[in-house]
């Protein structure tokens, strides 16, 4: 069984936005083998295009600079460079902390006509909140606080959130089902 473990970072606002429809600005993904192997990353910035411009608080919050994201490809095609590397099989699940992930990349899907999602997926933020008798709001950085482990990277970005991530997927592996 092959797992993906993925996270997605997205336009966003301090309060209130007039549209507030939220479109992906970056994704990545950490293919695991049957044997909870790394075998490849995957990682790319993604140009929204109903709000264009980032938010002064959602370039804080990520780092992520303007210039990098009018630089960057639009979800169609981020979306096949994707799908090409996760090669999708039944036995294929999705991991993410939390559901936004899973929903935000199945929004943008329907809004660019595509068939395919994420369908097979796992709530690892659900998983750790029930095997640790915590919150299920429980933040990731939060979790790794609680298990005495250190984030690596730039928090609120798509690969180091997915790397951490992988830090307690793999400590609790053998404690929970994940299908």
């Amino acid at each position: 069984m092959e797992r993906i473990l993925i996270d997605i970072e997205a336009t966003c606002w301090d309060g209130y936005h007039s549209n507030s429809e939220q479109e992906i600005i970056e994704i990545a993904g950490i293919k695991l083998n049957a044997f909870s192997e790394t075998v490849d990353t995957f990682t790319s910035l993604v140009q929204p295009v109903i709000n264009p411009v980032l938010s002064f608080y959602c370039k804080n919050l990520t780092q992520i600079r303007q210039s990098d994201i009018y630089a960057a490809p639009v979800f169609e095609e981020v979306y096949e460079d994707f799908m090409d590397w996760a090669d999708i099989n039944q036995d294929t699940y999705f991991v993410s902390w939390g559901d936004f992930d899973r929903n935000i990349f199945n929004i943008e899907c329907e809004r660019a006509g595509y068939f395919y999602g994420i369908d097979n997926h796992i709530d690892l933020r659900k998983k750790y909140a029930e095997l640790k008798g915590v919150s299920e709001r429980i933040g990731l950085q939060k979790a790794l606080e609680f298990e005495e482990l250190d984030f690596d990277g730039q928090a609120h970005r798509a690969y180091p959130d997915t790397y951490n991530m992988q830090k307690i997927y793999h400590k609790y592996l053998g404690d929970w089902t994940v299908q």
